[in-house]
């Protein structure tokens, strides 16, 4: 929907992997902070971390969450569009699966 991609958007990730979202759009009236998530099978699970949660559900309705599914020739089709996704998702469909660890808690075998 955006008038003008060349003009409006900006893939921020490119500049700053902290920012918690990949790409800026922005044009009058329209601003969306939008973290992509790719995949090469429809329908498949997805990760993201808690730094893309903690920033999306800040973000309310400027955040949204693009799935692409990339076909055999490269090319990604936006398979779905959620705007303000940390609402839409419940808590039941998130599962954690990575654990910080401290540097400082690693102990060796000497």
């Amino acid at each position: 929907g955006c008038p003008d991609p060349e003009r409006f958007v900006e893939r921020v990730a490119c500049s700053d992997v902290g920012r918690g979202y990949d790409i800026e759009s922005t044009w009058p009236g329209e601003e969306r902070c939008i973290e992509v998530k790719s995949t090469t099978r429809a329908g498949s699970d997805f990760f993201i971390t808690a730094n893309e949660r903690t920033v999306l559900s800040r973000l309310g309705d400027k955040a949204w969450l693009y799935r692409v599914v990339i076909n055999a020739d490269g090319q990604g089709d936006v398979e779905t569009r959620l705007n303000n996704p940390m609402k839409l998702i419940g808590d039941e469909q998130m599962t954690p699966v990575v654990w910080r660890l401290s540097s400082l808690t690693l102990k060796t075998n000497d």
